[in-house]
Formats: structure tokens, C-alpha cells, sequence
């Protein structure tokens, strides 16, 4: 489990993410939806939590979704993937695979250069990398030393007749 807390854009909200990653071979059953809503319930009932104006997002997140919690997420009036949502406890729980995860975030990613018309390129986003984490990056942009090795060996040497 992983968490994270960022504060809200002109609010003293917070927003917490509880993240419950299970291993790819175990199915989000009525077991694991049953400890992501005992956490999140958990949350809400402790007494240092109520007072803290925060909004609580739990997910359950595995390969795959057994029968019954997926008909259990995909309900009438209510966002795919939503498991339980409290307004008054300001908690909502969501059941998600990897593949949706994904795909939703390619479809943000998609969303967002078509909107933005940005299309980068290898070339551009090299340098956006070298200079924002040159720091942190600058191994790894090094030249080689065969590289190096084989530059000088290019570069034309001067002649003994050369008077320069």
C-alpha cells in the first residue's frame, strides 16, 4: 500500500490517495473489496481524521476484477470503477485493473495533445531532459570514451610542413 496528500488548488482541502496494489495473480474479490472498504471506513471513524478537511480516495488496483465486485462497480448513475462513495465522509473507493489505469491515462495523454497541439519529439525531449535534470542526468549524457576516442582519431592532425 502507497499513499499520497496534495493540497487542493485554492483550498485548504487535501486530498489523499490510499493505493491497495495487489500482486497480478490475485482477482479484486469480494475479500479485497471488503479490506479496501475496512480501511477506508477505518479512516473515516478515527477521531484524528474527521476534523481534517480532507476528501479520502482509496483503490484497490490488480490485473483483474472477480464477477461480483465488477457488477458491484459498474452501476447505473455512478462512474465505472466506483466501489462506495460517501459525500458526508467525503470518501470514495475505487476498484480498478493495471490495463484501466493505463488506458485512461493514454486517453488523458491523448486529450490533452490534441488540445494543447503539442506533439514532442525524440530531439526536442532529449534536451528538455538534458537541461531541466542535467544535474541528475549528466552520466548519462556524457560522450563514451570510444566516442571520444574516435573523434580525435577523425579530426584532421597537422602536418610537419604546417608552420601554424
Amino acid at each position: 500500500m502507497f499513499s499520497r496528500n496534495i493540497q487542493l488548488a485554492g483550498s485548504e482541502d487535501r486530498e489523499h490517495l490510499v493505493v491497495e496494489l495487489k500482486r497480478p495473480d490475485v482477482k479484486i474479490d469480494s475479500d479485497v473489496a471488503s479490506q479496501i472498504e475496512s480501511y477506508a471506513f477505518a479512516v473515516a471513524d478515527d477521531e484524528r481524521f474527521r476534523v481534517v478537511p480532507a476528501k479520502w480516495v482509496f483503490w484497490a488496483v490488480s490485473s483483474d476484477i472477480d464477477q461480483n465486485v465488477a457488477r458491484k462497480v459498474n452501476q447505473k448513475d455512478r462512474p465505472r470503477g466506483i466501489l462506495f462513495q460517501d459525500d458526508e465522509q467525503r470518501i470514495t473507493i475505487w476498484v480498478k485493473t493495471r490495463s484501466q489505469i493505463i488506458n485512461d491515462c493514454k486517453s488523458r495523454l491523448r486529450f490533452f495533445a490534441e488540445k494543447l497541439k503539442y506533439a514532442p519529439d525524440r530531439d526536442s525531449s532529449l534536451q528538455h531532459l538534458k537541461t531541466t535534470y542535467h544535474k541528475y542526468l549528466a552520466d548519462l549524457f556524457a560522450p563514451k570514451v570510444e566516442e571520444a576516442d574516435n573523434a580525435k582519431a577523425v579530426e584532421p592532425q597537422p602536418s610537419a610542413g604546417d608552420s601554424t
